[in-house]
């Protein structure tokens, strides 16, 4: 059996350790979710966007522009260049697991983070 002779700095590393395992641990598990943003899905690319947070952002998709308006924590596609405009008329979104989507045009609208995105939507068994 090999027996170790630990130092008093050997002891004080393993105390800063320790408690720096525990400070995190607490830090990361009792921390506030983030505020919910906005995920908007285009053919080529992945844009976030805070929701607090008041604008107007157009989004390039392969029929054309989509445009999409944030305004009180509520986001909705105001104008897209597909035929049938079923975007426009989905309305806003604002609570996270909410989408709005405009499939000809490729862009799809989510909200994500927040305290709801820990919540069951469905249990099976």
């Amino acid at each position: 059996m090999i027996k170790a002779d630990l130092k008093i700095f050997d002891y004080i590393i393993i105390a800063l350790s320790a408690a720096a395992i525990i400070f995190l641990s607490v830090r990361i598990y009792t921390a506030e979710p983030g505020a919910p943003v906005l995920k908007v899905d285009t053919a080529d690319y992945v844009y976030i966007y805070p929701l607090e947070e008041d604008m107007e952002v157009e989004v390039e998709g392969p029929i054309g522009s989509s445009h999409i308006i944030i305004k009180d924590g509520t986001a909705y596609i105001s104008s897209s260049p597909c035929e049938d405009q079923l975007c426009v008329l989905m309305g806003g979104i604002s609570e996270p697991g909410q989408w709005a989507a405009c499939l000809p045009n490729r862009v799809f609208l989510s909200i994500e983070g927040g305290e709801d995105d820990e919540e069951i939507d469905i249990l099976s068994y």
